[in-house]
């Protein structure tokens, strides 16, 4: 048992990882959104829309761990 709680931390320690980045291209993307024309503003608004869904889901996929976690204990 002790090697599968190992793995989830393990997990949630890398999905965490993965969503600081995402953060912080989400960041990023906002500071250089004032310097786009219309048409690279629409493309730049779909890439920034499915990032932040992706920071959403991993989000969701942590707290679910974390909630399961809890419960087994």
């Amino acid at each position: 048992m002790k090697n599968i709680e190992e793995i989830k931390l393990m997990e949630i320690e890398a999905l965490s990882d993965f969503e600081d980045h995402i953060g912080i291209v989400l960041s990023d993307m906002d500071i250089f959104r004032e310097y786009l024309d219309k048409k690279e503003l629409k493309k730049f608004n779909k890439c920034y829309d499915y990032l932040d869904n992706l920071w959403e889901k991993v989000e969701n996929i942590i707290a679910k761990i974390s909630d399961a976690d809890e419960r087994g204990k």
